[in-house]
């Protein structure tokens, strides 16, 4: 699976990939900003983020 997220103006911002049983998101640069396992949300640093998936959010604040 491969989701690119884009903005209104359909600026590429990021991608959200899986990548086994859980799912990585990459910014505009393809750096790692993010996963998401276990039903929450990690940052890079692997420090929990959220309950939930809001991996968008962090490509959204990449940018």
């Amino acid at each position: 699976m491969r989701h690119e997220i884009r903005d209104q103006n359909y600026h590429f911002l990021g991608v959200i990939e899986q990548d086994g049983s859980h799912l990585i998101a990459r910014d505009s640069n393809y750096h790692t900003v993010g996963y998401y396992r276990d039903g929450k949300t990690y940052d890079d640093n692997h420090h929990l983020v959220a309950y939930g998936n809001v991996l968008s959010y962090l490509i959204y604040c990449a940018d």
